[in-house]
């Protein structure tokens, strides 16, 4: 029995990270790859899972242990999928367009109400795991024999979950794989030799279950595609993909076919806005005297490349996509001229990273294109910051331009559409020393060379040599595009705009582009967004200065130990969130494929969690000063952050190169373990201390009021820490914000009347 129980406790936890990283993965497909919600959707999962353990814990009787986690076994292996399914029909639902943005608002609330069935139960089973474990075999430490089995079911169903089930399965296969997995660990939980009607009638559902399982299993194919029509209304479609890096959709209505990535229109067939094309790759071509080696970062098809083979001078054109399966999709399933593109032999495919294919190459080119047109998560705004546009300037010969392009408008620019604009056009100033842009109704250009531009005449006079067929662009439309009225006009307006610079670990362009793009936040949110940029960490910084003292002025410079231990804990709680959010993300702008190494980086950030809880737990009987040990670990954690200050600052820069990425992944993940064992460490002695001060023997008291001040916390960070923190005050800031939060928490301790 002993065997069974562990296997099954296992499992629940494998089956809950499996959860958890599918239905995060399906949610940005949906929320169009906007990492900054992930913090919302952890968030959420994290206090209904809390929900659900006390839940477990308080309202079943130890006699009904094993029906009752037969289920909620049962109601998180059918949530599941269902959960699957809702995600892609969310849009439908809402009546939004797929390509549309949802607001952070109705982000939080719709993630929360899909999650309430899978999150709730699965919190429930743990605390059924513990009572079932106690009841068979009354040992002692049956909560930490149950917590580390789960967690390391959690590890192990990450790494199994990235390497071994992604690469060949979809959503719906493994979710309903663990749903026939769990329903066979129910039947043999249910094998006792128990006549009650309850135990009778269960073992008939489990048998009904596991047919409904395996039937709907091996009809996974057409399940999956009923998702996507709803998922993708009034479009059939051709193929769809979960890579490692990201989700591949391609879809036709009537005559034209769409290509998504995560959710985002890479771009349709047959174009309709040749123009927008002709403009984008003859006027940088036209400023350059003699161009031949150019490279095109993301967005190459489409009509793209065949303008650029129209220079004979070209030698050599280098196309990065980070996903292979885009030019799977193309060459197998769109048009002859584009498989032609792609075959061309001046054509030279690079299935990698394009800012780290650029970071590592030793090629120098006299162009290079950015095919992303408006930074919407951190994936894209990495080829928008400084930092990008640094190494591009150095991969630029003499002459060369950057060249990539903005939403825009001849007629009025948004406050939000200036900001944006004038965000990306200070952060270039930063870099090149000549900046230009060409206004359009719908979109700028802009282009970067440490040269001056010509003028237009010279650009005129190389069109009229080249003689380049266009469809649209001519000598007099050259002229209209790039008279000295619209350069006037276009800076005029931009200088009423932001003067930001957008920076890896301070993505204001990131905030920029959602606050223009499908109002990403309502008016009000965005208002209240605003306000907290404004403050800054400097105002921040005095305010909770004047908090602290406050405080103490409140407890006469005596605060209680309870309300001391509670902050230390509610702080921890946030500062853990935030670490982990922070790594997340910070890998996201380095490496760009988020979407695939999540489940391990979550996996090893819980595991640290339970490493350090285990930790402390087996060491509180032979530590004797509890209270400077606990003091100690706050230190550490102050310690811990300016580290991470140094590490993202001097060292990630560094470990950025091909032949460093080993180093940095070992790197990345001994910090998520570390992360979250600091802040795991804390709890178990934090309810030591509370129980000692104040003579309390019943464990549960404590554990939940220190556990409700951690969730508190960690669930304030993850809204906080991504749509707040990270994007509007950069990875240092915030990283200072938790050390100031933490200073005040060893502040209170300090001054709290406790014995040493």
């Amino acid at each position: 029995m002993k065997r069974k129980l562990n296997i099954v406790i296992l499992i629940t936890g494998l089956g809950g990270i499996l959860a958890q990283i599918l239905i995060l993965r399906e949610f940005l497909i949906v929320f169009l790859g906007n990492e900054l919600t992930i913090g919302i959707i952890l968030s959420n999962w994290l206090i209904l899972e809390a929900g659900g353990s006390f839940l477990g814990g308080r309202f079943f009787s130890k006699k009904r242990e094993i029906l009752s986690f037969v289920v909620f076994t049962f109601i998180f292996s059918l949530s599941f999928p269902l959960a699957i399914f809702l995600v892609r029909d969310l849009k439908l639902l809402m009546g939004v367009l797929p390509s549309e943005a949802i607001t952070v608002e109705r982000a939080f609330l719709s993630s929360l109400l899909i999650l309430i069935p899978v999150s709730l139960p699965h919190g429930a089973l743990f605390s059924l795991s513990c009572k079932l474990y106690s009841r068979f075999f009354k040992e002692d430490t049956t909560v930490g024999k149950v917590y580390f089995l789960e967690t390391s079911g959690t590890i192990l169903g990450g790494f199994i979950l990235t390497y071994l089930l992604l690469p060949y399965w979809g959503s719906f296969q493994i979710s309903l794989f663990l749903g026939l997995l769990n329903i066979i660990l129910c039947f043999s939980l249910l094998k006792f030799k128990e006549k009650s009607l309850s135990f009778s009638f269960l073992r008939f559902l489990t048998i009904i279950f596991f047919l409904i399982f395996s039937f709907s299993l091996t009809k996974s194919e057409a399940i999956k595609q009923f998702s996507l029509r709803k998922q993708w209304p009034h479009q059939r479609i051709i193929y769809y993909k979960n890579s490692i890096y990201g989700n591949i959709c391609l879809t036709q209505y009537k005559t034209q076919f769409n290509l998504f990535s995560n959710g985002v229109n890479l771009f349709s067939l047959p174009y309709s806005d040749i123009a927008q094309i002709e403009e984008l790759v003859h006027f940088p071509l036209l400023f350059h005297p003699y161009p031949r080696d150019v490279l095109i970062i993301s967005g190459g098809l489409g009509g793209f490349i065949r303008e650029v083979l129209k220079y004979p001078q070209i030698e050599r054109i280098d196309y990065a996509e980070l996903d292979p399966f885009i030019f799977e999709v193309a060459e197998k399933n769109l048009f002859s001229f584009i498989k032609d593109e792609l075959k061309n032999k001046k054509v030279f495919l690079k299935n990698l990273d394009g800012r780290f294919y650029l970071k590592t190459t030793e090629k120098n080119y006299d162009l290079i294109w950015l095919g992303v047109d408006i930074p919407l998560d951190l994936q894209s705004n990495r080829l928008f910051t400084e930092e990008f546009f640094k190494i591009s300037s150095s991969k630029l010969r003499k002459e060369g331009v950057l060249v990539f392009k903005l939403p825009g408008s001849l007629t009025y620019l948004s406050k939000e559409l200036k900001d944006l604009n004038s965000c990306i056009f200070s952060t270039l100033q930063k870099v090149f020393s000549f900046v230009k842009i060409i206004p359009s109704d719908g979109y700028n250009i802009f282009l970067a060379s440490r040269q001056s531009f010509v003028s237009s005449d010279i650009l005129i006079e190389r069109f009229k040599e080249k003689k380049i067929k266009t469809h649209l662009l001519t000598p007099g439309h050259i002229k209209y595009r790039l008279s000295p009225y619209w350069e006037d006009w276009i800076t005029q307006q931009l200088q009423t705009g932001t003067k930001d610079v957008n920076k890896d670990f301070k993505p204001l362009g990131l905030f920029y582009g959602l606050s223009y793009f499908g109002s990403s936040f309502s008016s009000q949110v965005n208002k209240i967004l605003f306000k907290l940029k404004g403050l800054g960490l400097k105002k921040i910084s005095i305010f909770l200065s004047l908090l602290f003292i406050l405080i103490l002025l409140f407890f006469k410079f005596k605060p209680k130990f309870s309300f001391s231990l509670f902050y230390s804990i509610f702080s921890s709680g946030l500062a853990g969130m935030v670490f982990s959010l922070i790594l997340v993300f910070s890998f996201q702008v380095l490496y760009g494929y988020l979407y695939y190494w999540i489940g391990v980086l979550v996996s090893l950030f819980m595991a640290g969690l339970a490493g350090g809880g285990l930790t402390s737990s087996f060491s509180l009987t032979k530590l004797k000063k509890v209270f400077l040990f606990f003091l100690f670990l706050e230190f550490l954690i102050i310690t811990y952050s300016f580290f991470l200050i140094l590490l993202f600052d001097y060292l990630c820069p560094h470990l950025e190169k091909s032949q460093s990425f080993f180093i940095l992944k070992s790197l990345y993940l001994g910090v998520c373990f570390f992360s979250g064992f600091l802040i795991g460490a804390e709890f178990p002695l934090a309810n030591k201390l509370y129980q000692n001060k104040y003579s309390i023997v019943n464990l549960g008291y404590s554990a939940g009021l220190l556990y409700s001040a951690d969730l508190l916390g960690g669930f304030l960070g993850g809204i906080l820490g991504g749509v707040v923190f990270f994007p509007l005050l950069g990875l240092n800031s915030t990283l200072l914000l938790i050390i100031i939060l933490k200073v005040m928490s060893l502040g209170f301790l300090s001054f709290s009347q406790v014995e040493y």
